[in-house]
Parts: structure tokens; C-alpha cells; sequence
């Protein structure tokens, strides 16, 4: 055993809390890690997907030669096709923006019981029953680089501690950066994650127990309700923008007439496409794809920035 060494250099801080935010939950590197474990538990064979899902979900079944039933959903981002579900069938259902919580409560998960994968991508801050198969994303809400939980009832599969190798975190350290070489770099380390049940690294462990997660959740919650306030009435969307007390919302969803990221990104406004390939005869899907702008209102803004934001749509929408 080494003794404990006094003076030199300083090793990195130690995180103030001892425990992630789901610290009852398995960590691994990324959502795809998670579905792949998933996969590997419940010896999946059909899986019901949504047209309106990202497109490396879609990869990861094709790879694994699961057989895959494409389902649509509806204006307010509900099911909109019926289907059987057998014993040994899937559905993979996405709580998308965070705003569809009381739906899967009431409707889905009484409906689906245990065959539903619940992707809580868009929910970090849900703490679901032990029960329920779900999973969710760090690197979706905060600067880290990589971390990903998910929850298997009963899962008796070891994980071993093999981080992925292959991933950098320099695109981290270039807030000063050129906004186009910090993207190229973004770009560059998201085609280094894999499919592979990598555990998350060490260093994104120390950032994850570092967090105030309370902080971010209540920052949040008051961004969105700014952006609601001024976006509101110019919002064309069809499903309920309201959001329950402590529901922490992932983005503001802004459905317009028109496609107006070209202009946002001229103004430093970056808004992500939610999902590109998706099948042309999915009317609604594509309709979001290209009209609904994901407006961020995450914990790095403070409300002067959200004014500024929703004052530049207000002005060319």
C-alpha cells in the first residue's frame, strides 16, 4: 500500500458529494450501452420502435438482428398506431421533452406493464420505480464526457470496469474556441462511441458527484417558464406545453410554420435537429423534424440570456 503523499503538485478536486444523482442505478458510457445491456438481459428478439427516435437506436437493433416494428405517433406525441404486445415483445417509448410523464403513468405503463423500455433521454432528473426498465443520459443535460444510467429489475449480468478508450474530452475545454473547430471536435469524439457495454470513466464519475443538480434543476424550470411566457403565443405545437411542479424540462420544444435554424444559427442560436431519416410517410414525425426547434433553456443561461434568445425568434419567426 502506498503512503499518502503531502506537498507538489495538486491532483484534481475531489467532487463535494459522495454520490452521483442515480446513484442506485448502473453507470455505463452511453445510452446505446444501455440499450445493449438491455438487449442482453431480456434476450429481445421484437422491439416496437417510434419512427420519431435517433437514428443510431434505430442502428442498434439492426445490428443486433432484432426484428423491428416501426410505430407513428400523433400531434401530441402519443402513440397513434394499435398493436399486440406478446410475452416476449418490446415497445421502446421515449418521454420526449419531459412533457409526457403523466401519459406513460396512466396510460402506457398500465397498458404494457413489463414489456415497456422506458428512454428517459429527455428526463435526467426522473427517478422511476425499481420496477420499471428505463435508462437516461448525463451528456444530454451536462457537460461530461460520457455517463449514462439505466435500471434492469433483477439483472444478474456482471458488468465489468472497461471504460472506452477511444473517447477525448478537449471539445469540453474549448469554451474559447472557435465555435466551428469546437463542433468539429464535438462531432469528431461522438463517432468514437460505440454499441460496447463500456462502463463510464473515471473522471466523468468525479464531474457527475460534482454537480448541483439542484441548482440546475430549478435554473431550468425557471428558463422554461421564461421562454413559455414570450414563446408561448407564437408556438404552433398541438401537445401540452404545461409541465407538473418539479418536472425538469429537457429544451423548450418551439413548433413553427417554417424552419428557421438557419437564421438562429446566424445568431449563435445552435438548435439540433430531432431526428433526421426518418420514414417520408410519417406526416407528423417529419412535420417535427423540420418545424420544431428544441429552444435551450438549460442551467447555463440565466434569464437575461433566455430574453435575448426568444427576442431574436420573436423578431424574425
Amino acid at each position: 500500500m502506498v503512503s499518502k503523499y503531502y506537498g507538489g503538485f495538486f491532483n484534481i478536486e475531489k467532487p463535494s458529494q459522495k454520490l452521483c444523482y442515480h446513484s442506485n442505478l448502473v453507470l455505463l458510457s452511453n445510452g446505446r450501452a444501455c440499450i445493449s445491456l438491455i438487449i442482453k438481459k431480456l434476450k429481445i428478439k421484437k422491439i416496437y420502435l417510434p419512427h420519431y427516435c435517433c437514428e443510431e437506436i434505430k442502428k442498434l437493433f439492426y445490428i443486433k438482428k432484432i426484428k423491428i416494428i416501426f410505430y407513428k405517433i400523433n400531434e401530441k406525441l402519443e402513440i397513434d398506431d394499435e398493436f399486440n404486445i406478446q410475452k416476449d415483445d418490446y415497445i421502446l417509448w421515449i418521454n420526449y421533452f419531459n412533457l409526457k410523464k403523466e401519459y406513460f403513468n396512466k396510460i402506457l405503463k398500465k397498458k404494457y406493464k413489463h414489456n415497456i423500455i422506458l428512454d428517459n433521454t429527455h428526463s435526467f432528473f426522473e427517478k422511476e420505480n425499481k420496477s420499471q426498465i428505463y435508462f437516461c443520459s448525463a451528456r444530454k443535460f451536462f457537460g461530461v464526457p460520457d455517463g449514462a444510467y439505466v435500471n434492469i429489475p433483477n439483472l444478474n449480468i456482471k458488468i465489468n470496469n472497461k471504460t472506452n478508450p477511444n473517447l477525448r474530452f478537449d471539445h469540453l475545454y474549448a469554451e474559447y474556441e472557435n465555435k466551428k473547430d469546437r463542433y468539429e471536435k464535438f462531432i469528431k469524439n461522438e463517432k468514437k462511441f460505440s454499441n460496447q457495454i463500456y462502463t463510464a470513466n473515471e473522471y466523468s464519475k468525479y464531474l457527475l458527484k460534482s454537480i448541483n443538480y439542484e441548482l440546475a434543476a430549478k435554473q431550468r424550470i425557471k428558463n422554461y417558464h421564461t421562454a413559455h411566457n414570450l414563446l408561448g403565443k407564437i408556438n404552433k405545437c398541438k401537445f401540452s406545453l404545461k409541465i407538473k411542479q418539479n418536472c425538469v424540462p429537457f429544451c423548450y420544444p418551439l413548433v413553427l410554420k417554417k424552419n428557421i435554424r438557419k437564421i438562429l444559427w446566424k445568431n449563435n442560436i445552435f438548435i439540433p435537429y430531432f431526428w433526421k431519416n426518418i420514414n417520408k410517410k410519417a406526416k407528423i414525425e417529419n412535420l417535427l423534424l423540420n418545424n420544431l426547434h428544441p429552444i435551450p433553456i438549460d442551467q447555463r443561461y440565466n434569464e437575461k440570456e433566455i430574453y435575448k434568445i426568444c427576442n431574436i425568434i420573436l423578431r424574425i419567426k
